[in-house]
């Protein structure tokens, strides 16, 4: 939350400020503050910008807008092309992850594609939460039970409390029994709504 507010001050400071524009429709997405169309209209922004990137940064700021307005083949492209001149890259990496984890399944492709994406964040990022929770779900997919325990415990250890509540839920229906699922079912009665909701989500 105070991302969305810091990057939202920094657009008003200089509305041609091309990563601002990217960081707050980012920030936005996750926070779950604001429409999706304002998350889609600061993608747009940033965009319009563009011009006073390099050429990695307007290549992110491409593939995320085409990725949030709908464009997933567009966004793969580019994406892509972030993986093969930036292998280095963990946000393109990421990003990349994040589109085949999401976008895959409307073009009738496996989401567990995308773990050679999540795997390449790791490998720069060991503690990398958002990719260990993405890989975490295509693991249990992929029925590899020992990998997920070792990736459920890994992102457990960096994540703050209302997302261990969530890793727990998961664990429990995924791969454990039903006294576990008893423990995690009594473990979420005293989160927040939003809490229980995305854990129910995602379970």
């Amino acid at each position: 939350d105070s991302a969305v507010g810091a990057f939202r001050t920094a657009a008003d400071l200089d509305s041609g400020f091309a990563l601002a524009h990217y960081q707050l429709s980012n920030a936005m997405l996750w926070s779950a503050r604001g429409s999706w169309e304002s998350v889609i209209d600061e993608s747009r922004a940033a965009v319009r910008q563009e011009r006073r990137l390099g050429p990695r940064a307007r290549l992110l700021v491409e593939g995320y807008e085409a990725f949030r307005s709908g464009r997933i083949d567009d966004a793969e492209r580019v994406y892509r092309r972030i993986a093969e001149s930036y292998p280095d890259d963990v946000e393109g990496a990421y990003q990349y992850g994040d589109l085949l984890f999401h976008g895959n399944g409307l073009r009738g492709r496996a989401f567990t594609e995308s773990r050679a994406a999540f795997e390449r964040v790791l490998a720069t990022e060991p503690a990398h939460l958002g990719a260990l929770l993405h890989l975490v779900r295509v693991s249990i997919a992929e029925g590899r039970r020992a990998e997920a325990d070792s990736l459920i415990a890994r992102a457990t250890r960096v994540a703050p409390p209302s997302v261990g509540v969530e890793l727990s839920a998961l664990h429990a229906f995924a791969l454990g029994d039903t006294a576990e699922q008893e423990r995690a079912v009594e473990r979420l009665r005293s989160q927040p709504d939003e809490v229980v909701r995305v854990a129910a989500t995602r379970v």
